[in-house]
C-alpha cells in the first residue's frame, strides 16, 4: 500500500530496492508491475511489486520494505535522484540554510546535517544531497534538538520516507 501523494510518481520501469526487516543483511531488486486505481484504507492505494531474481530463504507473507527514489527537476536545477522528507523534519540555519538531524545508531548522537532542498509536494521536501539512504532523521520536535544531543528511538517500528 503506498499513499495516494506518489501513486502518480510510480511506474513500471522504476527499479526498486527491496529489504527485509528479519534479513538486514539480504537486499533484491524489483519492479512494479501492477498499481490500483482504487484506494483501499486510509487513502492508500495497492501496489504489486515482481521481485527480479528468486531466493530460496524467502516464504510468502514476509514483511519487505520497498524503497522509491525520485527524480525530477528542482528549483536549483537538478535532476537526479532525490530523497523525500516531512517538512516537519526540516530546519533553517543562519542564511535560511536547510538543516536536518541525522540518528547515529551506535552512538545514538544526532548530528546536524545540511541539506539541499529542491521543492515541496504535499507536505514532502525533495533533498537532493546531504542525506543518504537508510539513514534515520528526526521528524519533529526540531526546534528542540541540537547537533552532538544523546536521544533514543522513540520505538522499533522506524518509519522510512526516502
Amino acid at each position: 500500500m503506498v499513499p495516494e501523494s506518489i501513486i502518480h510518481d510510480l511506474n513500471s520501469d522504476m527499479t526498486l530496492k527491496v529489504t527485509y526487516p528479519v534479513m538486514p543483511q539480504l537486499s533484491m531488486k524489483g519492479h512494479i508491475s501492477e498499481k490500483g486505481t482504487r484506494a483501499e484504507s486510509a487513502n492508500a492505494f495497492p501496489v504489486t511489486v515482481i521481485l527480479d531474481e528468486e531466493n530460496p530463504v524467502l516464504r510468502a507473507g514476509m514483511t519487505a520494505e520497498v524503497e522509491f527514489v525520485y527524480q525530477g527537476v528542482g528549483r536549483t536545477g537538478y535532476t537526479g535522484p532525490s530523497i523525500r522528507i516531512p517538512v516537519s523534519a526540516l530546519g533553517a540555519d543562519i542564511k535560511q540554510k536547510a538543516f536536518v538531524f541525522v540518528f547515529d545508531t551506535n552512538t545514538q548522537l544526532l548530528e546536524k546535517r545540511f541539506v539541499q532542498t529542491e521543492n515541496v509536494i504535499n507536505n514532502q521536501v525533495l533533498i537532493s544531497s546531504g542525506l543518504q539512504d537508510d539513514e534515520i532523521i528526526a521528524t519533529a520536535g526540531i526546534a528542540f534538538l541540537r547537533d552532538g544531543q544523546k536521544v533514543s528511538l522513540l520505538d522499533n517500528a522506524v518509519q522510512r520516507f526516502n
